[in-house]
């Protein structure tokens, strides 16, 4: 049987560690690629995050694009 606080405060735990991360890593991209003059003229950078869980086959996939302009 599941412990739904459980689960729920485990599951915050982890999105909250993935946010931080995926955020910091974010930015220091979009900073090199400012750098290096690489960045989309449109001022938009596509995103992708791919979540992947063992058991499950079909991971989820979240796409949308970030304003850096």
């Amino acid at each position: 049987m599941i412990d739904e606080e459980t689960l729920n405060l485990s599951l915050r735990k982890f999105l909250k560690r993935v946010g931080i991360s995926a955020q910091r890593h974010m930015e220091s991209n979009v900073r090199a690629a400012n750098e290096g003059e690489t960045l989309p003229e449109n001022g938009r950078v596509a995103v992708r995050m791919t979540l992947d869980m063992d058991g499950v086959t079909t991971p989820l996939v979240v796409e949308d694009e970030i304003e850096v302009r």
